[in-house]
């Protein structure tokens, strides 16, 4: 199937619809985020417990943190490439990612499954 870039625009209503829009978000994984931690004050409001959710290499649904993103995001471009962490108590994911932000925020990120199963 050909198509332009046109077409893969988000926000394009004819993309959105169309049947490899549908595919490619079928085959996305997804990933749930988790505040483990907040010990001093935290700019974005996070408190322990704060889920969030990202589909393939996206940043999280919602308003999220830039800074907090780029601790998460190697991971989760690891997680989504295959990698498994073999010392963490679920190897598909990956705990203590520090905000950059003096660490104040403590995040784990999870794959949530596989597309397909």
């Amino acid at each position: 199937m050909c198509w332009t870039y046109k077409k893969a625009i988000p926000g394009n209503q004819q993309y959105e619809n169309s049947d490899l829009a549908v595919l490619i978000r079928k085959r996305m994984k997804r990933f749930e985020i988790e505040v483990e931690t907040v010990t001093g004050c935290c700019a974005a409001g996070y408190k322990s417990g704060d889920r969030f959710y990202a589909s393939g290499l996206n940043t999280p649904d919602g308003p999220f943190c830039g800074g907090a993103y780029m601790a998460l995001f190697p991971m989760q471009n690891a997680l989504h490439g295959g990698a498994r962490f073999s010392f963490e108590k679920d190897p598909r994911s990956k705990t203590r990612l520090a905000c950059p932000d003096n660490g104040c925020v403590v995040f784990t990120i999870r794959l949530l499954e596989e597309p397909g199963q």
